[in-house]
């Protein structure tokens, strides 16, 4: 099933299909090309045709997305249930490889860590902030208020 329109005006149009694996692609452009796919498992994907996530974006300028309010306060929420919130960064020499970078809230204290080459907050934090407010760099477990490695405590 399609639906297209054209404009007989400046040659745009945009489509409409869906395909027999159960995929809904939004096409737009003289083109017309591609823009907006929604998977059989209900991916979507904008500026990629495989969206492997409940949200997938790639692209090639440099600001891929951007959530803005006008006015008040702006609020974006990671929110893991029964595991941690992370948010990692990749490596630049290709999408999908080891997230080299992490950040995030550790499910099992409730730390706030800073963590190199692991998205799962476990073994290489270099700083961890406790719920007390505590700040450990090279400990995952900080007894003062400023605990570096394992033998000073500031």
């Amino acid at each position: 099933m399609s639906i297209v329109s054209a404009s007989t005006t400046n040659s745009t149009a945009y489509q409409v299909s869906a395909d027999t694996t159960g995929q809904l692609v939004f096409q737009t452009g003289s083109g017309p090309t591609e823009a907006v796919r929604i998977n059989a498992n209900g991916y979507l994907g904008i500026g990629t045709t495989n969206p492997s996530y409940i949200l997938d974006t790639a692209g090639t300028v440099a600001q891929i997305a951007r959530f803005a309010r006008s006015n008040g306060q702006a609020q974006l929420s990671i929110e893991g249930v029964s595991g941690s919130s992370v948010i990692s960064f990749g490596d630049g020499s290709a999408i999908g490889n080891t997230p080299v970078w992490s950040i995030g809230r550790k499910n099992s204290d409730n730390s706030f860590r800073i963590n190199y080459n692991e998205a799962s907050l476990d073994t290489t934090n270099y700083v961890t902030i406790n719920t007390g407010g505590l700040v450990g760099i090279g400990t995952n477990t900080p007894q003062a208020n400023l605990h570096i490695g394992t033998v000073a405590y500031y």
